[in-house]
C-alpha cells in the first residue's frame, strides 16, 4: 500500500470530522455541498458536463478529482454507503512514486488547455509537484504537447492498488500525486454509492 493512500472506517459523522481535521474541505460545484454522492449512471441519466455523459456505465479512466481548480485539491476523501450487488472496485496509481526523474521532468514541460466554469487556463499535467490529469475536460495545446503517452507508460507497468468496498470503508488519497480509475459497471451495479469530500 502507497503511503500516500490511508484506509480507514467512518460513520456518516466521523466521515466530515476526519475531513476536516485534514484541511479545508470545498465544494466541488459552486453552491453545491461539501459531500459529494457518486453512483455509476447510464449516459441518458447523467449531467450534461459529467464524463458519465460520455463514458455511461463503461470504464472511467484513470484521472485526478478537480482537474479545473486552479489548485486541485491536495486530498479525496472516498467513503463508501453502499456497496451495491456486485462489487466494483477503485483502482489506484500512485504517479509520483512511479515515475522516473525523466518522466516528472517531461510532465511538468508541456502545456495542456484546461476548461473549467470560469473559462480555460493552461496548465502542465505536472505542476510545483502537483498532479493534475482529467483527459475528459483537459487537452493538449498542440500535437506537440501530448505526453498522455508517459501516464500510460506509467500505468502499463505499474500494479494498481485496489480497493474493494464494505460500508464505512473510507480511503484517503494524495489527489497531487495519485491517479484513480473505476471498471465498468454491470448494469445490477448502478445502486453502489461512494461519498466523496474535496480538501485542499
Amino acid at each position: 500500500m502507497s503511503n500516500r493512500v490511508k484506509i480507514f472506517q467512518t460513520s456518516e459523522n466521523s466521515f466530515l470530522k476526519l475531513a476536516q481535521t485534514l484541511g479545508r474541505p470545498i465544494s466541488s460545484r459552486r453552491n453545491s455541498p461539501i459531500i459529494d454522492i457518486i453512483t455509476p449512471k447510464r449516459k441518458e441519466d447523467a449531467h450534461p458536463q459529467s464524463i458519465s455523459k460520455k463514458i455511461g456505465l463503461g470504464r472511467l479512466p484513470y484521472h485526478t478529482d478537480g482537474a479545473y481548480f486552479k489548485i486541485p485539491p491536495r486530498y479525496i476523501l472516498l467513503r463508501c454507503k453502499e456497496v451495491g450487488e456486485n462489487q466494483v472496485p477503485t483502482q489506484i496509481v500512485d504517479v509520483m512514486r512511479f515515475a522516473t526523474k525523466d518522466e516528472l521532468f517531461e510532465l511538468g514541460f508541456r502545456t495542456w488547455k484546461v476548461s473549467s466554469r470560469g473559462g480555460t487556463f493552461y496548465s502542465p499535467i505536472l505542476n510545483k509537484n502537483i498532479l493534475r490529469y482529467d483527459l475528459n475536460i483537459m487537452q493538449p495545446y498542440s500535437k506537440l504537447d501530448d505526453n498522455t503517452s508517459i501516464i500510460k507508460n506509467i500505468i502499463k507497468r505499474t500494479s494498481p492498488i485496489e480497493i474493494t468496498w464494505e460500508a464505512g470503508k473510507t480511503i484517503l488519497l494524495d489527489n497531487w500525486a495519485c491517479l484513480h480509475a473505476r471498471p465498468e459497471v454491470s448494469e445490477n451495479s448502478i445502486n453502489r454509492i461512494l461519498q466523496r469530500i474535496m480538501i485542499l
